[in-house]
């Protein structure tokens, strides 16, 4: 199992989600997106490769397909491509396998994307904010977050992660371990459900608001579409047109 999310980088251009939230009801106390997943996940190289921030673009396109329409799951090959491309990984040269931040494969999904699916944009959360980060599961099926792992993580992969001592020092420290990238896929009045390294991860909320340092709304036109959020108090033309300012 590798990580390989880099620092956060600041975009004085982001989008802030909350902005466009104002009529939106309050999420529903439990939300999961993934029965109708019936492929499995997959690795997408991350047991071997830093590339975790890619393969997060490949299983949200697998959750949003399957809960839309036919699902779709991106090739270990296109995430590969991905990798290269933004990280600068060259196959073979363990030298260049350094991981990506979140931001470049975010820009890198909206321009170029992967396995020829492009999302429309993305927007971001403060991860304090948590009714927002419900609602934006529940709309938009997928948080596509960073986090600075913890040592003591380790430990707890295939259980639920939680906070260990006083979660800020020693192995308990965030990015003790590393950065790695996951995606939210599910919540309940006590935790959150996330993809990574192929299988669904729980985690708490303590655990969460100690150690994610990014929370990032890929916006997809077919899940817009699909489900309609516009009609759901989500306000997508003000985000469109702001958009179009910021180019």
């Amino acid at each position: 199992m590798k990580l390989g999310k880099l620092a956060p980088k600041h975009n004085c251009h982001a989008l802030h989600l909350p902005m466009y939230m104002a009529s939106v009801p309050p999420a529903p106390m439990n939300h999961d997106w993934t029965p109708a997943v019936t492929q499995p996940w997959g690795m997408m190289e991350n047991d071997q490769l830093g590339d975790c921030t890619c393969a997060g673009m490949g299983h949200a396109e697998q959750l949003w397909t399957a809960n839309t329409g036919s699902m779709f799951t991106p090739s270990d090959s296109a995430v590969l491509k991905a990798y290269e491309d933004v990280g600068g990984y060259v196959p073979g040269n363990p030298n260049t396998d350094n991981g990506a931040s979140e931001f470049d494969v975010l820009k890198y999904w909206q321009n170029t994307g992967i396995a020829g699916k492009k999302i429309l944009t993305y927007a971001d959360i403060n991860p304090m904010l948590l009714d927002n980060i419900k609602q934006a599961v529940w709309l938009f099926g997928v948080g596509y977050i960073g986090v600075a792992m913890p040592l003591t993580a380790q430990n707890q992969i295939g259980g639920i992660w939680d906070v260990v001592g006083d979660g800020a020092t020693g192995n308990n420290a965030p990015g003790s371990w590393g950065g790695h990238c996951v995606d939210i896929v599910a919540y309940t009045p006590d935790e959150l459900l996330c993809v990574t390294w192929g299988q669904l991860q729980r985690m708490t909320y303590k655990w969460f608001t100690t150690y994610c340092d990014e929370f990032h709304v890929p916006l997809s036109s077919d899940w817009i579409n699909a489900k309609g959020v516009a009609a759901s108090g989500f306000d997508l033309p003000t985000l469109q047109k702001d958009l179009n300012i910021i180019g």
